[in-house]
């Protein structure tokens, strides 16, 4: 018995042994996997095993055989805290805080089982005290508080302890139960066979009770205890189902859902998405193992392939999953639990559906708050508000922003349509009442603009828009729509068609203006059309003239005043003020107006307010223009603008009329008399001539011409001559009646037509008192003189309509009565007409002679008197007339000035002689500079642009302006002083030569030579034939030459004709001359050929006279001077000697003393009396020594022998041309 006891002891050993070990590797196996809070209690099972051992080897005692020793007690008490060590490091990792409600509660029950068996256990150990003794009572209470309290407390953490862990699976559990039974039978095994005792069979009974009582709550627990469980998990699934009712976001329902899922089958949950598997939340889990349970949940899919054996359950929520995980084995989920969690599954998908409706309901909500926000600030914005009209209650419902554009606050009061309608504007009441009557009528919205007015009197314009609500029966319930404040918009577009309608009235004015209608008519038009635009009922327009204010136009004012009222600028008035401040004056209520005051004719007219404006001008203020209107009112800037403009345009044409009356009344009147000119005076003698040809009448035409005119022009001066053209024609006005017609024909002519002289007394009687009218002295200046005027007549017979004809009929007398003395009257007849008739026969001859090259230059050359070089050419114009002949200057150049071809002529000369000039230059380059000089008249001078035509003339032959000159005569020079100098200075700015041609012949101050840009003087030809001859001429000539040298001058002498002219001429040091003893007007081909020369062969200072009868003696001079550039002229007898000399005027006479006809030293006195300048050389055959002193005495240089004279000849010719 005892060796069978020890070797089940010792087998009881080895198992526990190998029970401990199993458990061993097992919790290091599975903490490997999961760490956790079970480490301590395997440190524990695993120190008390080491202890238990280290104490029984120590001691030698074996506590099952001497289990009373205190060593053996040690070891047991340690042993029997193994079991619950186990337990705890088991439940650790097994059953956790969280686990299900019936798994904790079967872990509870087994391990208070277990702990109460062994106490029984250990209370019936052979050695113990005695049972029944108080010690061993209190020893075992406390065994059992201790155990029991130990095992509650284990249990009381597993049921209560938090979510979060794997539940508990049911091998684990049948692990944990085989451990306690095969535990308790090795204790009890050892126990026997440690002793036999009494109390073993009760032990043993309980035991075996105990253990049937642990596995049966670990596989069959029993009704009552599942219906706590189910209970326990409705209240469970009672809770979640409340507390999902009240969840109101998807994070609440997490919330709500994953712990009471626990809380209904236990373990952990997390929501999983179906497409990706994306882990939303998870509850007693963390990150890592949530994402590992979503790839789990992923290998559940029948796809995968394969379908693993897991501890999770999965319900479908939500286009997801809610998983539940218990443990990687099978779980201990049953039909109930499946069925509570597809539940609650449903309950979180009915939540969450709850909550996405909510959701998408309050973000509708929201969605419509923030369109509800927007649209009001829109109508704010926009200035729109909304309003809707029930018909039946009479309710208007407006939106915030009508309330405002209404001036209102708000659901300030209750609108119906009465009211509404009180706030319309009275002149638009009725249709929009008409037109909301209409739509309803008819179901059509509408559209209207209208104007309210608010509370505070304001005025606003609304546009609105309605549109019908009818109800199932198609009946009109009510309107809707919105309003818009489109006050700016109207004031803009009011202002914009009144700038338009402006705007085109000042254009419609302005082409008015353009037309033929007169001033008076445009200025009504005005009026009336400034009337109508700005809607006023009186306008006027106030001219100044002469310091009054005269009404010349106007609308609305009492007939008869337009046109002849007027009052002085200095009264105080409306128009008055305005023209003081140059600015316009808006009064918008003249009962209070204090700047000025109210004219009492606008008090009598009933005006209330008005505008005016200046009329502006060039330099003055031309008038007023003024609006004014019955009531009180304000005027915008745009209309005062509007105002301006159409004043403005007003003004520009009375100026512009202005200076068109002006500009015509200069064109038909003379500037200086202001009497009508020539052609005013012919556009009213052909009507007076129409007149009388309807009417079969006749009229005088008087042609008068102040007789010595010239003189006074010339001798006062042009100023002179003015005043007394004016004195003139005052006289005429003064006689002549105020039908006829007095007119300025040009210069000192004059025309009267006297429609009422229809025969020749009363047309003679009328030109006598103009002459007698006329013979009382007139104040010219400081002068009084007697003006005769000499007077032609023409009747103009019935029927005769030529004023022209007329004219010339009178023009023709009044030249007969010049001829026949001046100062009288004559009338015209048949004879005169013809006379007329050869004279425009002459004048058309001469447009031909123009038109048909008829005209011809001729030229004439200027000598120098120095070197007798060719200096000049003078162009002299000739008429080559087919029946005539050639004609001179006489005979064409006064009927061209009168006519005015002069200036046709003058401009043909100057491009005839450009172009020569540029020949001449051409064939003759090495000539010396030379001028052409070509003639102009004053009028020629006086046309405008005569520059401008010189310089294309120039440009066009390719002249050097160098080589032109221009000649103008002495009186030319003083016909018109401002025109003439104007006209040089532009010529010489071209670098043309100036000359003044028949200097000395008029009537000038002789300071206009340093005024005018004069290059050169020429002595008129009257004073050049009396030199040597007459003192006086000489002592003019004399005069001119040093004038025109003092003033840096150059002096040219013309109508040189005798040498003895030229000699003089040299000797008073003029510097050129022309005339016909160097050349008559010849041709361009003998100028050409003559510059080609050199020098002209008529030049004196060149010529030599030899006078010898012996041939041969005179061909020895010649040869001698052949070299000395010197004209030899050749006499045989005194006379003819004498003959010569006073001719040619040589510069040195070879004189033979033995003449034929007489003694030279006779004729030698005579011959210096010719020639007192010139060298007289006597030569004698016979001996000089008698012959010398009296030759001397006579005025010779000197008398020579013959015999040597011939060698010495060229050296005193030299000599003495070099001393000359």
């Amino acid at each position: 018995m005892m060796v069978g006891t020890t070797t089940v002891v010792q087998g009881a050993r080895l198992g526990q042994l190998a029970i401990f070990g199993a458990l061993t590797i097992g919790a290091l196996y599975q903490w490997r996997r999961r760490p956790g809070p079970g480490a301590a209690w395997l440190a524990t099972v695993l120190g008390i095993v080491a202890v238990d051992t280290g104490i029984a080897r120590a001691t030698g005692v074996d506590p099952l055989r001497d289990p009373r020793s205190l060593a053996g007690r040690l070891v047991i008490a340690l042993i029997l805290l193994i079991p619950y060590a186990l337990f705890r490091f088991t439940a650790s990792f097994e059953h956790p805080a969280g686990a299900k409600a019936k798994t904790r509660m079967r872990v509870a029950t087994a391990a208070t089982a277990v702990t109460v068996g062994l106490s029984l256990v250990v209370a019936h150990f052979p050695g113990m005290p005695n049972r029944h003794t108080i010690w061993f009572r209190g020893y075992m209470a406390l065994v059992v508080v201790v155990w029991t309290a130990l095992s509650g407390w284990s249990a009381r953490r597993l049921w209560t302890g938090g979510a979060g862990q794997p539940a508990v699976v049911r091998r684990r559990m049948q692990l944990l139960a085989m451990v306690s039974v095969l535990l308790n039978i090795g204790l009890l095994a050892g126990v026997r066979a440690a002793y036999a005792t009494p109390g073993l069979q009760v032990v043993i009974p309980v035991f075996g009770w105990l253990t049937g009582l642990l596995m049966y709550l670990a596989y069959a627990p029993p009704a009552a205890l599942r219906a706590a469980w189910r209970r326990a998990e409705l209240d469970e699934f009672h809770r979640a189902e409340a507390a999902l009712m009240t969840a109101t976001t998807a994070g609440q329902v997490t919330d709500v859902i994953l712990p009471h899922a626990i809380g209904v089958v236990g373990g952990r949950a997390a929501l999983i998405t179906e497409d990706g598997g994306r882990v939303i939340a998870a509850h007693g889990m963390g990150p890592a193992e949530a994402a590992d349970l979503a790839e789990a949940l992923n290998r559940l899919r029948p796809e995968a392939g394969e379908v693993p054996r897991l501890g999770v359950v999965a319900v479908p929520v939500n286009h997801g999953w809610l998983a539940v995980l218990d443990s990687p084995y099978t779980p201990l989920f049953g039909a109930d639990e499946l069925g509570l969690l597809a539940a609650l599954g449903h309950l979180a998908e009915l939540a969450l559906e709850r909550v996405r409706l909510s959701d998408r309901e309050l973000e509708g909500r929201q969605a419509l708050l923030d369109r509800e926000r927007q649209l009001a600030q829109a109508q704010q914005l926009a200035r729109i508000g909304s309003w809707q009209w029930r018909i039946g209650d009479d309710v208007i419902t407006w939106s915030d922003e009508l309330y405002r554009i209404f001036g209102l606050e708000p659901g300030q009061r209750p609108v119906n349509f009465d009211w509404y309608l009180g706030r319309v504007h009275p002149d638009d009441r009725e249709a929009v009442q008409r037109q909301v009557e209409r739509s309803i009528d008819t179901r059509i919205g509408f559209m209207s603009e209208y104007r309210v007015v608010l509370a505070d009197g304001r005025v606003r314009w609304l546009h609105s828009r309605g549109q019908v609500i009818v109800n199932g029966d198609g009946e009109a319930v009510g309107l809707q729509g919105v309003c818009q404040e489109v006050t700016e918009q109207r004031q803009s577009r009011d202002e914009l068609l009144a700038r338009s309608r402006q705007q085109a009235a000042v254009a419609r004015i302005g082409q008015r203006a353009l037309s033929e209608v007169d001033m008076a008519t445009l200025m009504q038009e005005a009026c009336a059309l400034v009337a109508e635009v700005l809607g006023v009922e009186m306008t006027k327009f106030f001219e100044l003239e002469e310091g009054r204010m005269c009404l010349r136009a106007g609308v609305g004012w009492r007939p008869g005043l337009v046109g002849h009222f007027s009052f002085d600028v200095s009264q105080s008035s409306h128009s008055t003020f305005t023209l003081a401040s140059s600015q316009p004056v808006v009064s918008e209520d003249l009962d209070n107006e204090t700047r000025y005051e109210v004219h009492p004719i606008l008090r009598e007219h009933g005006v209330k307010s008005g505008i005016s404006v200046v009329v502006p001008g060039q330099t003055a203020p031309l008038g007023v223009f003024s609006a004014n209107a019955r009531s009180v009112r304000g005027y915008s800037p745009g209309e005062v603008d509007f105002l301006q403009a159409v004043a403005n345009v007003l003004g520009s044409v009375i100026e512009r009329r202005r200076t068109d009356d002006q500009l015509a009344h200069q064109a038909l009147h003379d500037p200086l008399t202001g009497l009508p000119n020539r052609g005013l005076l012919i556009d009213r003698l052909e009507q007076a001539l129409a007149r009388r040809a309807r009417t079969g009448g006749g009229l005088a035409v008087l042609f008068l011409d102040v007789d010595r005119f010239k003189l006074v022009n010339d001798g006062l001066g042009h100023g002179a001559g003015d005043e007394l053209l004016k004195a003139v024609a005052a006289r005429l006005l003064h006689v002549v009646r105020p039908s006829d017609t007095v007119a300025r024909f040009g210069g000192d002519e004059f025309v009267v037509v006297c429609e009422e002289a229809t025969d020749e007394p009363t047309a003679v009687s009328l030109a006598n008192r103009i002459c007698e009218s006329l013979s009382d002295r007139i104040e010219v200046g400081s002068r009084r003189m007697q003006v005769t005027v000499s007077v032609g007549i023409a009747l103009a017979e019935p029927g005769r309509t030529d004023p022209e004809a007329v004219l010339r009929d009178a023009d023709a007398a009044m030249y007969r009565a010049k001829e026949r003395g001046r100062a009288r009257v004559e009338l015209f007849d048949s004879s005169l007409r013809e006379r007329v008739m050869e004279r425009l026969d002459a004048e058309a001859a001469l447009r031909q002679a123009i038109d048909g090259e008829e005209l011809r230059l001729v030229f004439q050359p200027e000598v120098s008197l120095a070197d007798g070089t060719v200096v000049g050419v003078e162009s002299l114009l000739r008429w080559q007339h087919p029946e005539k002949g050639l004609l001179g200057p006489g005979a064409f150049l006064p009927m061209a000035e009168e006519t005015g071809l002069i200036v046709q002529m003058g401009t043909w000369a100057l491009e005839e002689a450009c172009r020569h000039a540029t020949e001449w230059r051409g064939n003759n380059l090495d000539a010396p500079p030379f001028v052409v000089w070509v003639n102009l008249s004053a009028r020629q001078l006086c046309e405008p642009g005569l520059s401008d035509r010189v310089r294309e003339i120039l440009e066009r032959t390719g002249a050097d302006p160098t080589m032109l000159g221009i000649e103008i005569t002495e009186s030319v020079l003083m016909e018109d002083i401002d025109a003439v100098g104007a006209a040089l200075t532009a010529l010489e700015a071209l670098g043309l030569k100036l000359a003044i041609d028949d200097f000395g012949t008029g009537f000038s101050s002789l300071s206009y030579l340093k005024q005018f840009p004069v290059h050169m003087l020429k002595v008129d030809q009257s004073f050049v034939a009396g030199l040597g001859q007459d003192d006086g001429d000489s002592a003019i000539v004399r005069a001119v030459i040093e004038l025109a040298h003092s003033l840096g001058l150059t002096c040219v002498a013309e109508g040189v004709e005798t040498a003895q002219q030229m000699s003089a001429l040299r000797r008073l040091g003029c510097d050129s001359a022309q005339g016909y003893y160097f050349d008559r007007p010849g041709s361009p081909a003998a100028i050409s050929a003559l510059l080609s020369s050199g020098s002209h062969p008529a030049h004196a200072g060149r010529r030599v006279l030899v006078c010898d009868d012996d041939p041969d003696t005179r061909m020895l001079y010649r040869l001698a001077l052949e070299h000395e550039g010197v004209k030899v002229d050749e006499a045989t007898t005194g006379a003819q000697c004498l003959e010569m000399a006073e001719r040619l005027a040589p510069d040195v006479v070879v004189l033979d003393v033995f003449l034929p006809d007489v003694d030279g030293l006779s004729a030698l006195p005579a011959l210096m009396r010719l020639l007192p300048s010139a060298r007289v050389l006597v030569v004698s055959a016979r001996g000089t020594s008698d012959l010398a002193v009296r030759s001397r005495e006579l005025g010779a240089e000197d008398c020579f022998d013959k015999v040597d004279f011939v060698p010495r000849l060229p050296q005193l010719v030299r000599r003495y041309l070099s001393a000359a």
